[in-house]
């Protein structure tokens, strides 16, 4: 994660801005189902996401799923009344820029969902204890080749 300099500056972009001014203009769709977000451990919702990132070369698009990724990840630790500090300069400052987003729908950030946050969180453990054991098994192969 960033430090706090870099996090000013980078929410203080041109480019944040015109993130936010994209999430703002989304519409909620009433069929929109939460999904899980194995990077955030977070869950998400397919009208929370601005069609025109899909067409974003790389570098930027990744920083634009990486500010989404926050959002989420700061979401699911409010349902679960456990905030996470180092995300929340993302969520305040898209709360302000984007105070239409989807996202912020109270139904989808307050206690109604806390039984998907909860099955978020043990999906989110069941990843990490299955890339635990892809490390140890690719560690395990690695010591075992000659010349190791």
């Amino acid at each position: 994660m960033s430090t706090v300099g870099d996090r000013h500056a980078e929410l203080s972009s041109d480019e944040f801005r015109q993130f936010c001014f994209a999430l703002n203009s989304l519409q909620p769709d009433q069929d929109a189902r939460p999904g899980f977000d194995g990077m955030s451990g977070g869950f998400r919702f397919s009208d929370e996401i601005a069609e025109q990132f899909r067409s974003l070369d790389g570098e930027t698009l990744l920083r634009l799923v990486g500010w989404l990724r926050c959002l989420w990840g700061y979401r699911i630790s409010l349902v679960l009344e456990t905030p996470r500090s180092e995300l929340a300069d993302y969520w305040f400052a898209t709360q302000h820029l984007a105070p239409n987003w989807p996202g912020f729908l109270p139904e989808r950030c307050d206690n109604r969902m806390r039984p998907f946050a909860a099955s978020c969180t043990a999906r989110s453990h069941e990843l990490v204890r299955g890339l635990d054991r892809l490390d140890a098994e690719f560690r395990l192969r690695q010591s075992s080749q000659p010349g190791a």
